[in-house]
């Protein structure tokens, strides 16, 4: 449960920010809005709520000469020149980029090459992430994620740092669900909160929701990548916890709410349970006999009883729930046994 903050820089409310359709996100267009509407993704608040399924490491800018082939790198490197080529019925682009220690080639097999060469002017700076192989004696990547380096661009989206991976549909790459949520991040800073108290914070040592989401999208460049990718992170943490927290909360209130109906207020007085041990071949034990008194003293108040017996396998909680049966029978109501298992049943009723 998230709510957006009233208060933004320049003082603007923002209280509708989460309920915006993802339409209003920069970067988010109709087809790309149809598409996570598949998803179950339809406003800002389930967009947030998009968690990656892992990270991976792109921290480290490899130098291509170090860059080893059957290994993932992060290189940084300049467009040397790019060539459209027909293979077997397809457009291939080959881009070779360069840096001081060597050149390495991008291979794109799909899409539309013409159109993505237009990406790589001659000199162009760019960082490239992605496995390395071997064609020939030349290295290359096939299908790397690239970023232009821009003078803007003083947090890059898609390298130097721990990238979040997020599960891929026709129509949303995770390079473009990186762009799109890096864009509402930057675009609605400090926009959360959460009703959780303080004080109960405090004591959980949990992280606020807002740096929680921020993390858990872009995590720290000095964070424990095992953490994040294992979701230990205290981000993870901190959504796992609300989301337990508010899920027994919405139980505790609908379990206030039928406390507050009116009941059936059963006749429990009388020896019925002396009565029912007597006819019992065993003697009931004291664990067994403080349950039936509590659930009979619960069936005695005039609001509906809420309770669940437990106990290992064969401690008895059959016979401690005939008990309340007959009561309800004494008092002119039916009562109902349901077994998991048919064989289950049939022990029941033999």
């Amino acid at each position: 449960m998230i709510v957006a903050n009233e208060k933004r820089e320049g003082g603007n409310a923002s209280r509708d920010v989460l309920s915006r359709p993802v339409l209003q996100v920069r970067g988010v267009g109709p087809v790309m809005a149809s598409h996570l509407a598949k998803k179950g993704i339809s406003t800002v608040e389930d967009l947030l709520y998009l968690i990656p399924r892992g990270y991976e490491d792109r921290r480290t800018i490899t130098p291509v000469a170090e860059a080893l082939p059957g290994t993932k790198a992060t290189i940084r490197a300049s467009v040397v020149r790019s060539t459209l080529k027909r293979f077997r019925r397809r457009t291939v682009l080959d881009v070779v980029f360069r840096d001081e220690s060597g050149a390495i080639t991008a291979t794109w097999l799909n899409g539309n090459p013409s159109r993505l060469r237009q990406t790589f002017a001659s000199g162009d700076p760019f960082f490239l992430a992605g496995a390395v192989s071997l064609r020939g004696d030349a290295k290359i990547m096939i299908h790397p994620d690239v970023e232009r380096i821009r003078e803007k661009d003083a947090d890059p989206v898609h390298a130097g740092k721990i990238v979040p991976l997020y599960s891929e549909t026709e129509g949303l790459s995770g390079k473009r669900l990186r762009r799109v949520m890096a864009g509402l991040l930057e675009d609605h800073p400090e926009v959360l909160y959460t009703p959780l108290p303080a004080d109960l914070c405090r004591r959980r040592n949990l992280v606020g929701l807002d740096e929680a989401l921020r993390n858990i999208h872009f995590p720290p460049v000095d964070a424990d990548f095992d953490e994040y990718n294992d979701r230990r992170s205290k981000a993870h943490r901190r959504l796992i916890f609300d989301e337990f927290f508010f899920s027994q909360l919405r139980i505790a209130l609908k379990r206030a709410d039928l406390l507050s109906e009116a009941g059936v207020e059963f006749r429990t007085d009388g020896d019925i349970l002396e009565t029912f041990s007597t006819i019992l071949p065993f003697n009931l034990t004291g664990a067994q006999k403080r349950a039936v008194k509590e659930i009979l003293a619960d069936m005695a108040r005039p609001r509906p009883m809420h309770r669940l017996l437990q106990g290992d396998v064969g401690s008895g909680k059959t016979v401690v729930s005939m008990i309340p049966m007959i009561v309800a029978c004494r008092n002119g109501f039916q009562s109902a046994v349901m077994a998991p298992t048919e064989i289950l049943a049939m022990q029941h009723y033999d």
